[in-house]
């Protein structure tokens, strides 16, 4: 196959003066006395002013931090021996998300049975996640634990995510469509104390049946306490609540 290698431009911005970038590189002419008019003088500079570069990024992106760290990075450190960054400073992901306000949508989600979009406001997600916050903490979730799920891509599992991060918990995922074996392999290197299930998993215009594989999951991985079941209005027979240990997502 022959290679084609074209300088010419596909795009550019019709008013680059409006840009973040350009907004970010006013603010570092004027704090520190530069004269950069392009991306590139921007690049260099960010590679001789490490710490200065990253700590103007940190304050003008409005990230949400607690604690104030006096410096950045040690720049006498090689990288490759990954130094710590902003040492004394701590944020959290979930409050970040959830800072955003108001009645746009935070998720929009459909299924390849449902051509419906089903969307979910920013203020509804803030109030979901709070609810699970809250019932993380009512089976014990706390700062440390891992909590995993064995599910499909739905809007359940980033709410379950986020209020696990929220807590300081760690979350992890594997894929709706692995094995047994695989599932165990992922999720026994970190031992979860809760698992997060699908009852069901849609795939190319079938309806696959979760349960029998979350229960064979479920015997191996003995650290797991608590195993949230998402139900699914595709599921043709209700899952049998057979262990005191599972709960149904509402």
């Amino acid at each position: 196959m022959e290679c084609v290698v074209s300088n010419e431009i596909l795009w550019q911005p019709k008013e680059l003066r409006s840009k973040a970038v350009t907004a970010f590189m006013d603010r570092i002419n004027y704090k520190y006395n530069t004269k950069l008019e392009n991306y590139w003088a921007l690049h260099k500079w960010s590679i001789e002013h490490i710490d200065n570069f990253w700590n103007e990024i940190l304050e003008f992106s409005g990230v949400i931090v607690h604690g104030r760290s006096t410096d950045v990075v040690d720049v006498n450190t090689p990288i490759e021996a990954n130094p710590p960054w902003f040492v004394g400073t701590k944020l959290n992901f979930t409050e970040n998300i959830l800072k955003y306000r108001g009645m746009q949508p935070a998720i929009q989600y459909m299924s390849e049975f449902d051509s419906n979009v089903r969307s979910i406001s920013r203020e509804e997600l803030r109030c979901q996640v709070f609810k699970s916050i809250a019932g993380f903490k009512k089976i014990g979730v706390s700062t440390g634990d891992v909590v995993a799920a064995f599910a499909p891509n739905l809007p359940e599992v980033i709410i379950c995510a986020l209020a696990a991060a929220a807590l300081g918990a760690q979350f992890t995922t594997a894929s709706a469509d692995f094995g047994v074996n695989s599932v165990l392999e992922r999720f026994e290197q970190v031992s979860p104390k809760v698992l997060i299930v699908g009852s069901v998993a849609p795939y190319n215009g079938k309806v696959y049946d979760q349960m029998p594989k979350v229960f064979a999951v479920l015997d191996k991985l003995k650290s797991v306490t608590k195993c949230i079941v998402i139900e699914s209005t595709l599921s043709n027979s209700p899952t049998l609540l057979s262990d005191s240990n599972l709960i149904f997502y509402k």
